[in-house]
């Protein structure tokens, strides 16, 4: 073997290499807007339910499980607020934010036994459902 053969070798094996690189890398940005808007969307999702739960609670009349309901929701909330202001989306962050003030309120209500509780997770679940746009696109 040749020392031109043997550098023809290492410089197809170092332009596989950096061709595979750059063929692996090549979605990736794409692949990790998906992934954040899929985690923003699903959040979204398990708000709306806990919203859900939390009125069909309060129309029972049981304000335990519509507080623990309304709670989930405002965690679930808190981490999404927090993920939106990482990735820059202030305004977005702010609108989840009036959902989770929303939801505040409908938690004292439901822990003061009002039964204005519902107008409050009603109020709360259409801000969640008119403010939050979930895709970034």
């Amino acid at each position: 073997m040749t020392l031109k053969t043997l550098g023809l070798v290492a410089g197809c094996v170092l332009l596989a290499f950096a061709t595979g690189w750059c063929t692996g890398r090549s979605g990736r940005a794409d692949l990790a807007v998906a992934l954040n808007d899929t985690s923003n969307r699903a959040d979204v999702a398990e708000m709306r339910a806990a919203l859900l739960d939390a009125q069909l609670a309060l129309a029972g009349a049981n304000f335990g499980d519509a507080r623990r309901a309304i709670q989930r929701a405002q965690v679930v909330g808190g981490q999404l607020q927090v993920r939106l202001r990482e990735a820059g989306l202030a305004d977005r962050a702010g609108a989840v934010q009036t959902v989770l003030t929303r939801l505040a309120e409908a938690d004292r209500l439901s822990g003061a036994l009002d039964g204005t509780a519902a107008e409050a997770a009603a109020d709360a679940l259409g801000a969640l459902e008119s403010s939050v746009p979930v895709a970034t696109r």
